[in-house]
């Protein structure tokens, strides 16, 4: 079963990736079809009712956690590779831009 150190792990990993590629890698290994996340809500599909109650609710938490930091990590790395394009095209242009 997933820890909150495990987590909190994870959701540290998606705070410093570093591009696309490596989003995905990560993404897949905690929400993909064969992803940590999906595997814990398997077994606890075959778990005692008692264990379903008590675990699910912990378990949604954390793919929530997964996804929001998953979400961040996107939307920071687009930033970049805009800021990126935009800075290769300014320095493109036969004049300069006031700052």
């Amino acid at each position: 079963m997933l820890t909150d150190v495990e987590i909190d792990g994870a959701v540290e990993k998606f705070k410093t990736v570093a591009s696309i590629e490596e989003l995905k890698q990560l993404k897949d290994a905690f929400l993909g079809n064969s992803g940590l996340i999906k595997q814990a809500l398997s077994v606890l599909k075959q778990a005692s009712m008692e264990h379903r109650r008590q675990d699910g609710p912990r378990l949604q938490a954390y793919k929530a956690r997964i996804e929001i930091a998953f979400a961040e990590a996107e939307s920071r790395i687009a930033m970049q590779v805009v800021s990126q394009r935009m800075q290769a095209e300014a320095s493109s242009l036969p004049f300069q831009l006031p700052k």
